[in-house]
């Protein structure tokens, strides 16, 4: 797993960190090459390396993450937590561990891809994500909180930037679209509801019920009663995921801007962020001000609300419908624009969208491009096709990999619908988006040598 054990925007200004501990070529545990100078991820006391494993095919390298540490911290408690969780969806594979120079312990784990919080910060438009992705991500994450709390754990810092999206090729499911859940440094287990109840019957009388802990997780996306002192159970990681989909959305959190100008670990920071996330319980329509905050996040903190113990177990299942009720509106492609595009009919007779419709008409194997007002964007196809260079690479491969593999009956349909969404939006890297664009390349017809001839036969003819 890309492990982004602190993200680059969470270290602290000035704070000097020491050299890496590992260097290019360096050589882990007579197997493991480290790949480049620099980690891949960095904290406090620990660092993670990209590395090959060189036992692997050299004509299909395997790439694996180690993550090790200055000193010994937190990696025994991790690698505990790992071998505890292996199997659980979006849990990383655990592929080793051991000391290097006798004095830096290390885990070797599955490679992911990049976290989303650098994603929203370098590849998504104003840096905030539609409703529709924060579900997609919002149901994936919660699936793999309840994996982890049904067996007995609680992870104790979910953030974007312990979120992974699963490369493609690495094994994850549905074409490596799927999430990882990383670093589990601060991960326990927590204690269930019988425990709790043995314990009490156990404890003298008049002893408070929830001791004072001490904070463990990250001050803007830990939960009220972790920042109380509060033993944390599975309410708080959800609160933690209510907080990270709130900020995906809206771009940031009403309290962020207080850790923008102090030192995480101010104290003054903690109680001012405290009381901001305090105000939030009470009125959860003010965590996305300026868009607005999704009825669903709204229910979502309501129906978490009722989860009055750190033991108890919420209800995942409604929880998990309340994400999906996202879904029930237009992806970021499917949205009414410019250019002719027009949303659906109330009748639902005419499709959303160009990929819509290029979907649509494969799949029924129907005359391609339907007669209504839904005309298509041909100064931007025609800039796309003739001018690949001025649009995202990514957008680029799927133009040249659609062009080369459609049959050719249809490759003008999808290439259209889809090249036209992808211009207009430049949102490929979305998951959704990509998602849909290989669906629809699974759903086609099969290649076709011709489809280069035919995507510039039929673009010609469109454009007279």
């Amino acid at each position: 797993l890309r492990a982004r054990l602190v993200s680059k925007r969470d270290l602290h200004v000035g704070r000097a960190m020491p050299p890496p501990v590992l260097k290019d070529g360096e050589v882990v545990s007579s197997r493991y090459r480290v790949a480049g100078n620099k980690p891949i991820g960095a904290g406090q006391f620990a660092e993670v390396f990209r590395a090959l494993d060189q036992t692997s095919d050299q004509r299909s390298p395997t790439f694996v993450a180690i993550k090790i540490e200055r000193e010994e911290k937190t990696t025994s408690r991790e690698v505990r937590a790992l071998q505890d969780l292996q199997g659980c969806p979006g849990v990383c594979r655990l592929l080793g561990q051991g000391s290097h120079r006798n004095q830096h312990p290390f885990i070797v784990m599955q490679l992911g891809g990049e976290n989303l919080a650098d994603i929203r910060h370098t590849r998504v438009a104003e840096r905030r994500h539609s409703k529709s992705t924060i579900a997609w991500i919002g149901v994936r994450v919660l699936d793999t909180l309840r994996a982890i709390h049904a067996r007995g754990y609680v992870h104790r810092d979910v953030k974007p930037s312990n979120i992974t999206v699963a490369p493609r090729g690495s094994g994850a499911g549905n074409g490596g679209r799927e999430l990882l859940l990383i670093d589990l440094g601060l991960a326990k287990k927590f204690e269930t509801k019988e425990a709790r109840e043995a314990s009490a019957r156990d404890r003298e009388e008049g002893e408070a019920a929830d001791e004072r802990v001490a904070f463990r997780g990250s001050t803007t996306y830990a939960s009220v009663n972790a920042h109380a002192g509060i033993e944390q159970g599975p309410r708080d990681d959800l609160w933690s995921l209510l907080y990270a989909l709130a900020e995906m959305h809206e771009g940031t959190l009403p309290w962020r801007g207080l850790k923008d100008k102090g030192a995480a670990d101010d104290e003054s920071v903690k109680r001012a962020t405290h009381d901001l996330k305090k105000k939030a319980l009470a009125e959860p329509d003010t965590l996305c001000p300026t868009r607005g905050t999704p009825d669903a996040l709204v229910r979502f903190s309501k129906r978490l609300e009722r989860v009055a113990n750190a033991h108890d177990e919420p209800d995942y299942d409604r929880l998990r419908s309340i994400l999906q009720s996202l879904d029930d509106r237009p992806l970021d492609w499917e949205v009414s624009g410019g250019d002719g595009v027009s949303a659906a009919t109330a009748s639902g007779a005419a499709p959303a969208s160009y990929a819509a419709v290029a979907g649509n008409d494969a799949a029924k194997d129907k005359e391609p491009l339907p007669r209504t007002n839904q005309t298509l964007p041909m100064s931007k196809v025609k800039a796309l096709i003739e001018h690949k260079a001025s649009v995202p690479p990514l957008v680029q491969k799927w133009v040249e990999k659609i062009g080369e593999e459609l049959d050719a009956g249809h490759a003008a349909d999808v290439v259209s619908g889809v090249c036209a969404a992808a211009i207009e939006t430049s949102r490929l890297e979305d998951p959704y988006v990509e998602e849909y664009v290989l669906r629809l390349l699974d759903e086609a017809a099969q290649a076709g040598k011709d489809g280069r001839a035919y995507v510039e036969d039929r673009r010609n003819k469109r454009k007279r």
